[in-house]
């Protein structure tokens, strides 16, 4: 993993974090904020990394997030 991409995996286990924290204690708006924006972070992650399965294997990674991410 590319050392530019740590602060992004930092960021996205402590927004996972705070949407763990919230779904069990509330307020209920924060799952709403950091559900997405947890999956947004990899999804980006997932854009810009390299995949040593290949790009066919990144790209349907990348349209799993997006998808998760429209849903």
């Amino acid at each position: 993993m590319n050392s530019l991409a740590w602060p992004a995996v930092a960021a996205a286990a402590v927004s996972a974090a705070l949407h763990l924290r919230a779904v069990y204690r509330g307020p209920p708006w924060r799952v709403y904020l950091f559900k997405p924006l947890t999956t947004t972070i990899l999804l980006a992650l997932a854009v810009v990394s390299t995949s040593a399965h290949g790009p066919r294997y990144q790209w349907a990674v990348v349209l799993g997030l997006a998808c998760s991410l429209a849903g």
